[in-house]
């Protein structure tokens, strides 16, 4: 500090002593070095005034032309021994601090121009008349206090500290009047002290003056965010003032955005926050200037991001809100970043982002409590975090958000969106020029690959978070379950998931995908995949954000443990002719590796050519694992045994099974349905066994009661009566001890034939692979025992005799059965083989020994065919013995 008489004379007296004494500032401390001559003397000489005076008015000469080591009232003050308090400042730790009561004690320093230098800092409360001159600290009073002065200059380096304490000028809060005029540039630093917080509106006046030209450059402190507070600053004519502001709910909501850590300072040191400062006094400082700042950005509770941002500020936009009349004036925080590391979502259940690139824009309403916030962005890289069972991950999605924020005039939240359609927002690369008719949103949008539970997922996709879900729609998705060999899920389709306190619930529905365990081809109105962990039934559950994403569920029933895939309408052949349909439920049994099907009101079929024989209205069950499958269906008989035969049924169940494990009494579950097999359901079975069945065959032979069907497996080789081969799908029906008529009109009152009660026999039924339309069919048969009926008088006795039939479509040779081509099935302990000679053509009859007597006139016995001739059952024998009664 330096000061200057305005007096020729007092300068030269100083320059004698100019090199008396030096003052070397040093730390916080001062170090006074002694010139050898003049130094002792001073320090034996009392502290007289005038010398005092005198001293100073030398000094001050000698220093005017050259850089002082120190100024003139720093020596008045180390010789008149006054006493300075600092400790209620904080100043730089080599700063030299003056007080401007010791020297207003000082009466050469009246009509002097007093100036703070570089590291110097004006302290303590007085009045001087003085010309100041700030290019260090002035800081009235110690914590508050006043200061007066004649005029005052504060250049570029300067600094005006202001500490507020309290409602009262000089004892509540520092005050600088000057009585002339007051030239300002530099720092206004505003401090609060004491604990106080001040008010909303309360108003300081820091400064009064005669006359002002010039304004700060630069606000310090003027944001208190730890105290809710900034200050407005207000230059008028004559006086300067600072007007405290609550940070309303549409500021706050920007702040608390950036500081997720008060202690942090917003994430940004002390100039950027005073630069923040600056931009909520647009008016007055006019600083535009972006700030660039490590730290981190918090969005409610669901986006939070961290890395580089560098925060802009524009002030004074008219902007409208969607379907509103009128427009507000608006400020708008501008924030862009790249590189950042993220979190979308609640609870700490959503996606982690890396490499994220956003543009972001806080639209703060000037006078009113709400705003808006609006972002888009680039995701390097998506991880799926904290949700049980959800493992997804995928590269340059999109981020986009729009909501608002604080409350309307009437309490009610604020849930418009800016119409920006004709005012567009422009940050970073980003022009925000949405309508605001989506509604609010915030979501991350491109293409996740992973699992969901046991379902293989990729889908492109939308996440969001609503109220304290986390929530995810996508579509072009495909969805799979994948166990025993086998996977089946969704293709092409869409879907949603809901995570939130109770678990994880997801569904996708589409076109049917499916592959492995033996399904040799498919069809299905749709399918659907489907988990549930909540307990809660999440079926008519909507999903909706963003605008154009959204899902409802369909039918996911209340569980805590459902996984499975439900296909509806479904066609598939399971190979070696086996077809099924229906409406089936398919879930992973974790622990076997199986995959477990249930289903109701199925079909199961098999089908040689066109013949075929399935059960309808089936429920079934089947087990696909790397071991086989295990298939059971009970139901109604379907069969088409073409022109051949016909057969009904009480009930039929198909079975079959390609393990080497016994399923009989084994229970499986899907979805929640359940089906337990029936014992029988042996290792290697494959077959239908029909209850209550009735066959007929080419007219003749109808037999009754429980039948088994079986079919093979892979094609076989038929030799024709010509020598011929053809390669044939395959068909047995068979059966023993049962009950059998054969002859004519079968099944009506004109019956004709013969009856038995212990028929066995065994039909072959064959297409030809090449030529469905060519067939074949074959019975051998034996009735054990046989009476005549439907023809008066006439009495027969037969054991043993033989069933044969042999026939062909198309105008075919008919098939040979006999010799080396005999063939047929086993059932039980009894093996029951086709044996048709087909040299002797085709062939109806039943044929053996038979004893017959024709009222009780003629016996005869011999050997004897009986053949069908219409409605007519005609009788041939040989070697037939005959006598009268």
């Amino acid at each position: 500090m330096k000061s200057i008489k305005k007096t020729v004379g007092s300068r030269i007296r100083d320059a004698v002593r100019r090199d008396a004494f030096r003052l070397e500032a040093l730390e916080p401390r001062v170090l006074l070095s002694a010139d050898p001559v003049f130094a002792p003397l001073a320090v034996l000489l009392p502290p007289d005034p005038d010398y005092i005076r005198s001293l100073t008015e030398a000094y001050a000469v000698a220093q005017e032309s050259a850089s002082p080591s120190i100024s003139v009232p720093m020596m008045a003050r180390l010789l008149s021994n006054p006493a300075a308090n600092n400790s209620a400042q904080n100043f730089p730790v080599d700063a030299v601090l003056f007080d401007m009561g010791q020297m207003a004690l000082q009466s050469g320093f009246m009509d002097a121009s007093v100036r703070v230098a570089a590291n110097e800092v004006l302290g303590g409360s007085g009045s001087l008349d003085i010309g100041l001159f700030n290019s260090g600290i002035v800081s009235p009073g110690y914590s508050p206090g006043m200061q007066t002065v004649a005029s005052f200059a504060q250049d570029s380096t300067g600094t005006l500290l202001i500490e507020l304490g309290g409602n009262s000028a000089g004892t509540g809060y520092d005050q600088i009047n000057v009585t002339g005029s007051a030239i300002l540039d530099g720092t206004l630093a505003v401090d609060l002290w004491g604990g106080f917080v001040p008010t909303d509106g309360q108003t300081f006046t820091v400064m009064t003056y005669g006359g002002v030209t010039g304004k700060f450059s630069v606000g310090s402190g003027l944001l208190k965010t730890n105290d809710g507070v900034f200050f407005e600053v207000t230059q008028g004519a004559t006086s300067l003032t600072l007007t405290a502001h609550t940070v309303d709910p549409s500021l706050d909501f920007v702040l608390k955005a950036l500081d997720q850590n008060p202690a942090d300072i917003l994430g940004l040191d002390v100039s950027q926050t005073n630069q923040i400062g600056e931009w909520l006094n647009y008016d007055y400082f006019q600083d535009l200037t972006p700030v660039t700042f490590s730290g981190a950005l918090k969005l409610g509770d669901n986006l939070t991001a961290e890395g580089g941002f560098t925060l802009g500020y524009s002030a004074d936009k008219s902007l409208t809100a969607a379907g509103a009349s009128s427009a507000i004036n608006t400020n708008v925080w501008s924030l862009s970043a790249n590189n950042l590391s993220a979190f979308l979502g609640v609870s700490g259940q959503g996606l982690n982002f890396g490499a994220l690139s956003l543009d972001l824009a806080f639209v703060q309403g000037d006078t009113v409590g709400y705003g808006w916030v609006m972002g888009q962005g680039n995701i390097g890289t998506a991880t799926a975090t904290g949700v049980a069972g959800l493992s997804l991950s995928g590269s340059n999605l999109a981020l986009d958000f729009n909501w608002g924020y604080g409350s309307l005039a009437d309490g009610s939240a604020n849930n418009s969106l800016l119409n920006l359609s004709t005012t567009p927002i422009t940050v970073g690369g980003t022009t925000f020029n949405a309508n605001g008719s989506a509604g609010e949103y915030v979501l991350a949008s491109g293409s996740l690959t992973g699992s969901v539970g046991d379902v293989s997922l990729t889908a492109s996709v939308g996440v969001s978070v609503s109220g304290s879900e986390f929530v995810m729609v996508g579509n072009a998705v495909t969805a799979n379950l994948a166990a025993g060999g086998m996977s089946i899920g969704v293709s092409n389709g869409a879907f949603g998931l809901v995570s939130g306190a109770t678990g994880l619930a997801f569904e996708a529905s589409g076109g049917l995908a499916l592959t492995g365990g033996g399904f040799a081809s498919f069809s299905a109105d749709s399918a659907r995949v489907a988990i549930n962990r909540t307990g809660v039934l999440q079926t008519g559950k909507s999903i909706s954000f963003g605008g154009s994403f959204g899902y409802t569920f369909a039918d996911v029933s209340a569980s805590s443990t459902l996984q499975a895939v439900g296909v509806r309408g479904l066609q598939a052949s399971l190979g070696s002719n086996l077809t099924v349909g229906g409406n089936f439920a398919f879930e992973k049994d974790s622990g076997t590796n199986r995959m477990l099907v249930v289903a109701s009101g199925a079909t199961a079929q098999v089908a040689v050519g066109n013949i075929n024989l399935g059960v309808s209205q089936a429920n079934l069950g089947l087990s696909v694992s790397n071991a086989g499958r295990i298939l059971e269906a009970r139901g109604a008989v379907s069969a088409s045994l073409g022109s051949a035969a016909a057969l009904t049924a009480a009930s039929v169940t198909l079975r079959l099974n390609e393990t080497a494990i016994d399923a009989s009494n084994l229970t499986i579950a899907a979805a929640g349905q359940s089906y337990t097999f029936d014992s029988g359901l042996t290792a290697g079975i494959r077959e239908f066994a029909v209850i209550g069945a009735d066959l007929t065959v080419a007219g003749f032979v109808k037999a009754s009661g429980a039948l088994t069907a079986r079919w093979a497996g892979q094609p076989t080789s038929l030799t024709l009566a010509d020598g011929t081969t053809r390669s044939v799908n395959q068909l047995w029906v068979a059966g023993t001890g049962l009950n059998a008529a054969v002859g004519a009109n079968l099944g009506q009152s004109g019956f004709v034939g013969l009856q038995s009660t212990g028929l066995e026999f065994v039909l072959g039924l064959f297409s030809d692979i090449a030529d469905p339309s060519h067939q074949w069919s074959s019975l051998s048969g034996t009735l054990m025992s046989a009476s005549m009926s439907g023809m008066a008088g006439i009495t027969l006795a037969a054991n043993a005799l033989a069933l044969t039939y042999n026939s062909a479509t198309s105008g075919q040779r008919v098939a040979d059965f006999s010799g080396s081509n005999t063939t047929g099935i086993t059932i039980g302990a009894r093996t029951l083989n086709l044996s048709a000679d087909a040299a002797l053509g085709e062939l109806l009859q039943a044929s053996g020994f038979a004893e017959l007597d024709v009222a009780n006139f003629v016996s005869l016995s011999g050997n004897f065919g009986f053949s069908k001739s219409g409605t007519d059952l005609v009788a041939v024998g040989s070697s037939v013995s005959a006598s009268l009664s």
